[in-house]
């Protein structure tokens, strides 16, 4: 076997790629950039450059964040547990008996 067809060991990282093309246009790229996990100061650059091509303000961003905290709490409703005379926790999913 040579050295080159031996399996390298894959490094655990992940990877971001933002790219920013003219409407209709993929030749006209305007804005790229790659970043690994590690590299911060590329991953901080790509959320401003969103925020500037979207307008996206601080505003927007706790707005949505109420939205979406509000659909969670729809979506997971607490289930109202009710004792019986014994004082044990009967369960709201068990069919009754008649």
């Amino acid at each position: 076997m040579r050295k080159n067809e031996r399996e390298k060991p894959k490094k655990n990282f992940l990877t971001a790629k933002l790219t920013i093309f003219d409407w209709g246009w993929a030749e006209n790229v305007i804005y790229k950039i790659k970043a690994r996990q590690h590299e911060k100061s590329k991953g901080v650059m790509m959320l401003e450059k969103i925020k500037e091509v979207f307008g996206i303000n601080s505003f927007d961003v706790d707005e949505y964040n109420k939205e979406e905290l509000e659909l969670q709490e729809k979506i997971h409703e607490k289930v109202k547990w009710t004792r019986n005379e014994r004082g044990q926790i009967s369960s709201p999913f068990r069919k009754k008996k008649e």
